[in-house]
């Protein structure tokens, strides 16, 4: 009996051995036609590394070339150069002009002046350009000073504020505002561009304001041989100009030409009489741009 138990005991112990062992696997099976493929390694799926979002960029900033020899005809790229709106570049002029006048009309002073004057003019003028340089609009403020010399006819009399004589001398000073025009044919007002002189032209129109007085000679010359009247007025004019520009240097230039100018003056300096007065004045002209 003991020995059959034995039996059974050692027949149980050997199947439960045979359970706890991990049967044998065959990694890969050989294909029926022959072929050997390579295992297929089982691979974590990768991960993309975190990458940060992109900062802001800031914001470009273009600046504008500082040496004036980079103009070379496109006023964008001027030093001076800083309209936000890229549209022009503002130049300063500084004339003067000086040179005879005469007298084309007008009331009492026509019969009383000689023909020929003389008058000067100073002053400066903004220039606004368009983006190729080739023209510019110009604001102009100045002063202007006239003299014209009576004609001294004791036979040429008239009759002012009580006394008889004649009219010896008129002078007229103004202030004086102009809006105007300039072309370059040369295809750009940029000095530096320019190896050489070039030309220029433009008109304009204004207004004048300012004070003058006549001396007046009484006849018989007595007690008061002079007589002064002042009084102020007013006045319009238009005008052309031709200019030669000859570079001086960086944005520097010199300037000379003529200007040829018609006014018209309207006052009351000779009390009684009508006052007015067409003139035309040819005047050389020399200045400075920059």
């Amino acid at each position: 009996m003991k020995f059959y138990l034995s039996i059974v005991g050692l027949g149980l112990l050997s199947i439960g051995s045979i359970k706890a062992q991990t049967p044998a696997t065959i990694p890969n099976a050989l294909p029926t036609d022959g072929t050997i493929t390579q295992p297929l390694a089982t691979q974590p799926p990768a991960t993309q590394p975190l990458v940060p979002p992109p900062a802001s960029s800031p914001a470009l900033s273009i600046s504008k070339p500082s040496s004036v020899e980079n103009w070379q005809g496109n006023l964008e790229n001027h030093p001076a150069y800083t309209d936000p709106f890229n549209r022009t570049l503002i130049g300063t002029e500084l004339y003067f002009r000086a040179g005879p006048s005469f007298i084309l009309g007008g009331g009492i002073l026509r019969s009383q002046l000689n023909t020929t004057g003389a008058s000067v003019e100073g002053g400066g003028r903004s220039l606004f350009f368009n983006s190729d340089g080739s023209s510019a609009w110009v604001v102009d403020l100045g002063l202007s000073y006239s003299y014209n010399r009576g004609q001294l006819n004791p036979n040429n009399v008239i009759t002012v504020i009580g006394d008889t004589g004649y009219i010896r001398a008129l002078d007229r000073t103004a202030a004086q505002i102009a809006l105007g025009k300039e072309w370059y044919p040369v295809g750009s007002a940029d000095v530096t561009a320019h190896k050489s002189s070039f030309w220029k032209y433009g008109v304009d129109a204004g207004l004048r304001w300012g004070t003058g007085h006549i001396d007046y000679t009484s006849v018989p010359m007595i007690a008061t041989p002079l007589i002064r009247h002042q009084d102020v007025f007013g006045g319009t004019f238009i005008g052309a100009n031709a200019d030669l520009e000859v570079p001086l240097g960086g944005t520097w230039s010199y300037l000379f030409g003529f200007r040829v100018e018609v006014g018209y003056t309207f006052s009351s300096l000779v009390p009684g009489y009508n006052s007015s007065l067409y003139d035309i004045g040819l005047l050389f002209e020399t200045g400075l741009r920059f």
